[in-house]
């Protein structure tokens, strides 16, 4: 489990340390991607969900993923649209979490969506969230 720092991918971004605490507690809205006939292309984009979406929210996406820890498919994992990723940023969510790796497909070379959500001058962070310890906590 772990926070990407705005200085992940923002040119002058601060350490982790420099995002309030305050900016990661607030309403989750958890987004269901478990079933793959939601994925064009391993991609996950805006659906109806988003309408519930607003400045905020911690948008959190279930995939199941972490099913394959320890495995070459966990590499594999779905990511998120340029579309969908400006989208959030447009609509100022507080927090991107996700059960896989990255908001980027590792398999891509173009880390255009991490780039989308982090290029603003207040970024959804990407935070990966393991489902065993989430659930463990709830």
């Amino acid at each position: 489990t772990h926070m990407d720092a705005p200085s992940h991918t923002l040119v002058g971004g601060g350490a982790s340390e420099s995002v309030a605490l305050t900016r990661l507690v607030g309403r989750g809205v958890v987004v269901d991607v478990t079933d793959a006939d939601d994925l064009v292309d391993g991609l996950i984009g805006p659906g109806p969900w988003l309408d519930s979406v607003g400045p905020g929210d911690l948008v959190l996406f279930r995939a199941d993923w972490d099913r394959f820890d320890g495995q070459d498919r966990a590499w594999e994992h779905p990511g998120l649209t340029v579309e969908l990723a400006a989208d959030l940023v447009a609509r100022e969510v507080a927090l991107i979490g996700l059960d896989f790796a990255s908001v980027d497909r590792h398999a891509a070379d173009d880390p255009s969506v991490e780039a989308a959500t982090m290029e603003t001058t207040s970024p959804a962070f990407s935070a990966r969230i393991s489902r065993r310890i989430a659930v463990a906590g709830a």
